[in-house]
């Protein structure tokens, strides 16, 4: 084993990267004075059709249209401050960039994807972005309450396993997806 790989730490990757920067123009468009986890959320939907962060999108145990029309208009809320030349991260943004480092890392990429920034945000309990999931649940049983069930979800999508089967006292989850 590497001695170093302990201090190893993923960069982010091109497709991350862009979508960051769309989200600076987004934030900037509602006049917000930081970036936040919604912004590059809501940027993620400019990829192209068939990344996989897109596809990941596509599955999400959720009212699609309803999550997005709902995350769009509580993102745009005026803060009424100034919009500083450099906008700045909120600190739950970089705090969910660290996790998705540690997605990365776990899958031994040398890169952060945004496949891996989704895994961040939907295995996190507090930023907005998540709020909104629980609201527009399909299910009675909220798959996102479960840190650990989300987990298990984005795991099989990133490392291309047919289905995983996550069982709770109450339910068992059976997540299958078919890869191209």
């Amino acid at each position: 084993m590497n001695p170093f790989a302990y201090f190893f730490k993923p960069k982010i990757g091109p497709e991350l990267s862009t979508v960051i920067k769309a989200a600076h123009e987004r934030a900037r468009r509602y006049s917000h004075d930081y970036v936040g986890v919604e912004h590059v959320f809501l940027s993620l939907r400019e990829l192209p059709e068939l990344s996989p962060a897109v596809v990941i999108l596509r599955h999400l145990p959720i009212d699609q249209s309803a999550f997005w029309a709902e995350l769009e208009k509580e993102a745009q809320v005026i803060t009424g401050r100034p919009v500083p030349a450099t906008l700045p991260h909120t600190p739950r943004l970089q705090f969910i960039l660290e996790r998705a480092g540690r997605w990365a890392k776990q899958g031994k990429k040398k890169e952060i994807t945004a496949s891996h920034f989704i895994a961040s945000v939907c295995t996190e309990r507090t930023s907005f972005v998540a709020h909104i999931f629980r609201q527009v649940s399909e299910r009675n049983q909220n798959l996102f309450s479960d840190a650990h069930a989300a987990a298990a979800y984005f795991a099989m999508l990133m490392t291309n396993r047919e289905s995983i089967i996550f069982q709770t006292k109450e339910n068992s989850f059976k997540f299958e997806v078919r890869h191209q």
